[in-house]
């Protein structure tokens, strides 16, 4: 990948507010993609709450609510923390959801517009023949 940056060295902490629905439903999108050309199995959880794929274009990963570092409240978790780890990237765009794809979608991008998203998406399609 471009921005070989280990996801879990970095943090969402800007919600995409509406912009959040679009940026969803492109990540199942993408999963069911995935799932068509058997790269990674067809369960309804992974439309759900993603799933661990990685090529060198982008890569996504599940949901997950096992802390490891010991907080009470999501403020608290620490960076690296299974919690607070990114569910996708592509290149040094970073989103992050909570528990199930489109909830609490947020970005590590202050600002970052839907034209930036769909050039991130079509990259991703593009990265897998599509």
């Amino acid at each position: 990948m471009a921005e070989d940056r280990d996801l879990a060295t970095m943090t969402c902490d800007y919600p995409l507010g509406p912009l959040g629905e679009y940026v969803a439903g492109e990540i199942v999108k993408l999963i069911v993609l995935l799932q068509e050309r058997d790269l990674i199995p067809r369960t309804n959880d992974a439309l759900e709450r993603g799933v661990a794929f990685r090529n060198g274009v982008f890569e996504v990963r599940p949901d997950t609510m096992d802390c490891a570092c010991g907080a009470i409240d999501d403020p608290g978790h620490l960076t690296g923390c299974p919690v607070k780890i990114p569910n996708f990237r592509c290149g040094d765009l970073v989103v992050g959801w909570e528990g199930k794809i489109g909830l609490g979608m947020s970005t590590n991008r202050r600002e970052v517009n839907e034209r930036e998203f769909r050039d991130v998406f079509e990259r991703c399609r593009e990265s897998l023949g599509q």
